[in-house]
């Protein structure tokens, strides 16, 4: 927990909880205040004194929606969400009736909670979704580990949309875009400064490995190929243009050499046999 979390919650912390009979009497003073065409000064400030109260006291409230809902927020902080909570519960202040009968707390609970959702599914993620969707796949993710628990299997698409109702296309659209976009300037993890950027392949970049083995592999050739006789050296490396040498016909070989073409091959496929049998582990005279 940061340490403004802390400091905001030991200041909320002074206010006491209310009675339901307290919250009554805040209530009716707030609606004199707001209901009245031409309130009094003395209307004015007591409905102001109340409404505060009100609020203060029941900041606690917010903290707890607040924290239900961070475990959903990709880059908003609890902060962010308590300060949303604290809008949608002095919109709550407004609308409450207190000779309803029921508690403040139960009446302003869904004004916080509708404050909190609405924040998260409009400025929560990079790319925006609407409401719906967010909804959609809200009710999925809690939906999904029941029915494998009882199914032993994850449910197809169709049963997915039967459950929430919602065209497949459509929800496959949605379920598309169940994970966010995330910036590639951010830290992989808390305290260090390697980024995404560092984390991603590059794909026209030669890969370590492969550049690996093939230097050990053109190493090993090039041994295996020294412990052949001086023709089959020269045939084998100006054939196929090893390390750099151009590459020559058979029949420029035989006229370099002094054989005949069909001589050239003949060295050639036996000094390929040699090599195959020799890196299989047979014992071969090169």
């Amino acid at each position: 927990m940061s340490d403004s979390i802390k400091d905001y919650l030991n200041a909320i912390s002074r206010y006491p909880l209310l009675n339901h009979q307290q919250e009554i009497v805040l209530a009716r003073c707030v609606r004199k205040w707001i209901d009245s065409e031409e309130p009094t000064s003395g209307e004015i400030r007591a409905g102001k004194r109340a409404y505060q109260k009100l609020m203060n006291c029941n900041l606690r409230l917010v903290v707890v929606v607040a924290k239900k809902y961070a475990v959903r927020a990709h880059r908003s902080d609890l902060l962010d969400l308590i300060q949303e909570g604290t809008i949608g519960m002095a919109q709550a202040i407004k609308k409450y009736d207190p000779e309803r009968g029921y508690a403040f707390s139960t009446y302003s609970f869904w004004w916080i909670r509708q404050a909190v959702t609405r924040y998260l599914s409009q400025f929560d993620r990079m790319i925006r979704l609407p409401g719906n969707a967010n909804d959609q796949i809200i009710k999925l993710r809690y939906w999904l580990p029941s029915f494998q628990m009882q199914h032993g299997r994850m449910p197809t698409l169709e049963e997915c949309a039967e459950f929430t109702n919602v065209p497949p296309k459509r929800l496959a659209a949605y379920m598309a875009h169940i994970n966010d976009a995330y910036s590639l300037d951010a830290p992989v993890a808390t305290n260090t400064e390697t980024c995404l950027l560092d984390a991603v392949a590059d794909p026209d970049a030669e890969d370590m490995l492969e550049s690996l083995a093939w230097s050990l592999g053109a190493e090993y050739l090039k041994e295996m190929i020294k412990q052949l006789s001086c023709k089959e050296q020269t045939i084998l490396n100006h054939h196929f243009g090893l390390a750099g040498r151009e590459v020559q016909s058979l029949s420029a070989l035989g006229k370099t050499l002094g054989i005949s073409r069909e001589r050239v091959r003949q060295l050639e496929t036996k000094a390929l046999l040699k090599l195959r049998l020799r890196t299989a582990g047979a014992k071969v005279k090169l």
